[in-house]
């Protein structure tokens, strides 16, 4: 059973773009990016399909925030102690997400 998304509490900003990039991501993992359409993200994160295309263009954009969303902020870096240490933290991190449905 499919839920009419505008009966739902109206979600804006942060809350709606986290459910935006969740849903690109799951569906990324089920489907792989070939078979990812903007029609099935908007209805699994439960939004308009408008209010997609209006932030991003096409599903490539879409796909592309999702993935940055996750990936771990370069500014914070852990300190290990050694350059060596700190660069090879960061890669493992990078290398953890990228592992998963964001990598594929």
């Amino acid at each position: 059973m499919v839920t009419d998304h505008r009966k739902l509490p109206r979600r804006r900003g942060e809350a709606l773009n986290a459910a935006i990039f969740q849903a690109t991501l799951d569906e990324l993992a089920e489907t792989g990016y070939a078979r990812l359409t903007m029609e099935r993200v908007a209805e699994r994160a439960g939004a308009g399909k408008a209010s997609l295309y209006r932030r991003w263009p096409t599903r490539l954009e879409l796909v592309m925030d999702a993935v940055y969303e996750v990936l771990p902020d370069p500014a914070s870096t852990p300190d290990t102690g050694t350059l060596r240490g700190d660069v090879l933290a960061a890669l493992r991190g990078a290398a953890e997400v990228l592992a998963g449905p964001a990598g594929e």
